[in-house]
């Protein structure tokens, strides 16, 4: 039983430090080799004037 909760302890704590390493902030991620360019905003909707719902 001891064997277990060790082994199962010990696999937590793995995961967790790839967690960190994958979350830390001081290295720096990898880019992508190449970026894909982002699509024009779209203009947002006429809403009506105030003259208009009057």
């Amino acid at each position: 039983m001891y064997d277990n909760l060790r082994s199962d302890v010990t696999g937590v704590h793995d995961e967790l430090k790839d967690v960190a390493k994958a979350a830390d902030l001081r290295t720096p991620a990898p880019r992508p080799a190449v970026t894909t360019p982002l699509a024009a905003p779209t203009p947002p909707a006429p809403r009506p004037s105030y003259d208009d719902a009057t």
